[in-house]
């Protein structure tokens, strides 16, 4: 059922949405499909073979998939009409080119999460299209055989693929085995905007339903949340865009925890700053300072097996999230290479909270060395080149591809969005900078606090 007031209106070449013809009033349901009516993996078979006999649990997307491929093999009229909806070309990360990839993402992180594949670590925003097609005849095609009779050709999964990361849906309320990908005709239509949405999408007795959550003005385009946790990068990756509410907020310096992006650090990256710190002269004047103000906390030598310490209780790649950017496994990694034996075989195993960091000595020395560490992460976001200059302001160039009075270009789009993720990963980049600093600060006060204590001793000594 489609609310008789809807319409589908083209406002340019590349841009649709779903419009009112006339008003409509709060609760009225404006779009109602059957669960029949959507496309998913649900009774899909979960088992399938591999090689020599060997089984393979099917996850919930390539069921999708799966189901996506018969729904394309039907002919009637029903289902040519959703089909025909659906874009030719679709604008994601599978259209960027390397260059653009290399320069417009500079230094950021395409997930949280490091694949392993072979030797290599894998982190890349560019689609890497013959290790996707070796994925493809080594996982997917074996089951697309197996369960939709379909000798499919790896053009012909690539846009599967991009229809169901940029138009399905996940509802924990549809069902307690499945909750998705759903690919929902005519649902999918309505374009996304985190700010105040008209509608909800909603499971209900079995379909899918949207009301109107407002009163809706006549000629007024019908807009919902593709999800309002979503950060600038998971909405890049999946749906091949950045919010424009996103992009003018980290604009105006708006530092939103919701909207802020979790960063990673490499684990072996913090060691290594801290075996520098170590091999550097640092620790020794760290020492005579403290002598020679003869502060309560006392310091010690520099361990000679700290290349050699057990860290692989500690995850490979560290989340740094801008909320509580010290986190325990990111205090642990850059403090067991200080800690004198006695006290690392005491906590070797157990990670270390922030705490540990009053002490002067190892507040210091892991403080200096997570600023080194932020120093070459940020230089990891390199210059951007743009209509042959340099800038290395990301803030500058973004207001200066935004005050452009003519639509954007594809790239120009593209570089926006590239510039929003960088931006906001450069906000938790900061609130470390920023808690690392409040560190050295109470301890820098600690240390004139006892150099006044020294004076009004001397004073009295004196006297």
């Amino acid at each position: 059922m489609i609310h008789p007031e809807l319409e589908l209106r083209e406002m340019a070449s590349d841009h649709r949405g779903v419009f009112t013809r006339n008003a409509i009033r709060y609760g009225e349901t404006l779009i109602r499909l059957p669960l029949s009516c959507a496309i998913h993996g649900q009774d899909m078979p979960i088992e399938y073979s591999v090689g020599q006999g060997t089984k393979r649990q099917a996850s919930t997307w390539l069921r999708c998939l799966a189901a996506l491929y018969r729904y394309q093999r039907g002919n009637s009229a029903k289902n040519d009409a959703y089909l025909q909806s659906l874009p030719h070309q679709f604008e994601t990360l599978w259209s960027w080119s390397q260059e653009e990839v290399d320069s417009f993402l500079a230094g950021t992180s395409a997930c949280l999460h490091v694949a392993e594949i072979g030797e290599d670590r894998v982190n890349s925003w560019y689609i890497d299209v013959a290790a996707v097609e070796a994925r493809y005849q080594e996982h997917v095609r074996p089951y697309l055989e197996q369960h939709c009779q379909l000798n499919s050709t790896y053009d012909a999964f690539s846009r599967a693929c991009q229809i169901i990361s940029t138009r399905a849906f996940h509802l924990a309320s549809a069902s307690q085995d499945y909750s998705g990908p759903f690919l929902l005709p005519v649902i999918d239509l309505l374009n996304h905007s985190a700010v105040d949405p008209l509608t909800t999408l909603r499971f209900e007795q079995g379909a899918f339903i949207m009301k109107a959550e407002d009163n809706i003005p006549a000629h007024f385009e019908i807009k919902h949340s593709y999800g309002t946790e979503l950060t600038a990068r998971e909405s890049l990756r999946t749906f091949g865009f950045v919010a424009m509410e996103d992009t003018l907020a980290v604009l105006e310096g708006t530092e939103r925890y919701s909207c802020s992006i979790p960063v990673i650090v490499a684990k072996q990256d913090v060691l290594e700053a801290c075996w520098n710190v170590i091999e550097s002269s640092v620790p020794q004047q760290l020492a005579q300072s403290m002598q020679e103000m003869d502060l309560d906390d006392e310091a010690w030598k520099m361990p000679r097996d700290y290349r050699n310490r057990n860290t692989d209780f500690l995850p490979d790649n560290i989340v740094i999230r801008a909320r509580y950017p010290l986190s325990d496994e990111l205090v642990t990694a850059a403090s067991l290479s200080f800690l004198p034996l006695f006290a690392y075989q005491e906590v070797k195993q157990f990670f270390l909270e922030a705490d540990i960091l009053d002490d002067y000595f190892l507040g210091k020395l892991v403080s200096t060395s997570l600023l080194r560490v932020l120093s070459d992460r940020m230089a990891a976001y390199k210059a951007i080149y743009y209509e042959g200059k340099e800038f290395n302001d990301d803030h500058e160039l973004l207001k200066l591809l935004l005050d452009v009075k003519e639509d954007l270009s594809l790239q120009q789009k593209r570089l926006v969005y590239g510039l929003t993720v960088r931006l906001r990963e450069k906000q938790t980049w900061t609130a470390l900078r920023r808690k690392v600093c409040e560190i050295l600060t109470q301890l820098d006060d600690e240390e004139e606090e006892t150099e006044d204590d020294n004076m009004k001793r001397q004073r009295m000594d004196v006297t």
